[in-house]
């Protein structure tokens, strides 16, 4: 069962708490909340005598090696993780990303670190332009689509502003541009084309508004699945999901079958650029490339040699 699902269904309509209830997700792993209706996630340690310690802030605090007894007289050592937000979007996105620290072994050191994680991405907060969004929804629809044939989730940059969206290698690099025009143009750095050093590839979206197309709602949460088993990746997914409206992630929406039909791979090589390398003291070198009329790589033909790269790596 899905965490979310199992926090409703054992604490939505829950009274007369004296401290904490909680239930056990994963082994040594609980979920419940306090006297307050906190939501709290609570580590057992397979070390019972640590020092006691705790961390607070406005999001979350933190009782490292607390003695609390839960449901019988005797005293048990845990940490206790409790979120102090108040949305309930925030409080989802909160039992989500606690999931993802599931552990063998949760030592005072790892149950910091996991406090640290959790309070940085909760105190960093972003507004995203709509064609960030949309840049967003390029990289996403991409994992969706090539899921099966790449497993092209585990080469996406762990950051924003990278040069690259996907590094294959250090050598093969992917990126990804979208454009909702009517002609293929997109806005290139001088770096993401210069093909001295890298074998580059570009995938080329022109997504059209619909009111009935795939909104980017929906496929982030066709893609969350993918990315259940990498903590950095889900985050920056996550990451998004927790900046945006939900109303506004709904209203985002592309026609698929254009998009499908609209979605094309080129050579970095092969589209208009300047030939010259980036001269000694200048930087971000930056312009628009038209693709309109520049041969286009076959799906399969980029597959096969992705396939071919990675499993040369993997060798």
């Amino acid at each position: 069962m899905e965490i979310i699902d199992f926090f409703k269904t054992n604490f939505i309509k829950v009274d007369n708490i004296s401290d904490y209830k909680i239930a056990e997700y994963e082994k040594n792993f609980f979920v419940g909340i306090d006297k307050e209706n906190n939501i709290v996630i609570v580590f057992k340690p397979n070390n019972q005598n640590g020092r006691p310690y705790n961390i607070s802030t406005k999001s979350l605090t933190l009782e490292c090696n607390a003695k609390v007894s839960f449901s019988s007289e005797n005293k048990e050592t845990v940490h206790i993780l409790k979120c102090l937000l108040h949305t309930t979007k925030e409080k989802e996105i909160f039992l989500e990303i606690s999931k993802l620290f599931i552990n063998d072994d949760y030592s005072d050191k790892y149950i910091i670190e996991v406090f640290n994680t959790l309070q940085n991405f909760f105190s960093s907060k972003k507004e995203l332009s709509d064609n960030e969004l949309s840049g967003f929804y390029a990289e996403l629809y991409t994992i969706y689509k090539f899921h099966e044939l790449l497993n092209i989730e585990q080469y996406w940059q762990s950051k924003d502003r990278l040069k690259f969206d996907f590094s294959f290698s250090e050598k093969v690099k992917l990126e990804i541009k979208a454009t909702t025009k009517e002609i293929r143009q997109h806005h290139f750095l001088h770096e993401q084309l210069n093909s001295k050093y890298f074998e580059i590839f570009i995938l080329s979206y022109m997504f059209r508004y619909d009111d009935t197309g795939l909104s980017l709602f929906e496929l982030i949460n066709l893609v969350k699945p993918i990315l259940s088993n990498n903590k950095e990746l889900y985050m920056r997914l996550t990451f998004l999901e927790k900046n945006t409206s939900i109303e506004h992630l709904k209203e985002l929406k592309y026609n698929q079958i254009y998009t499908d039909e609209n979605m094309h791979f080129f050579k970095a090589f092969d589209i208009p650029k300047f030939k010259e390398e980036t001269p000694s003291g200048v930087s971000k070198a930056e312009y628009d490339c038209s693709l309109e009329n520049i041969s286009f790589l076959e799906t399969n033909d980029f597959v096969d040699r992705i396939n071919l790269i990675t499993g040369e790596e993997n060798d």
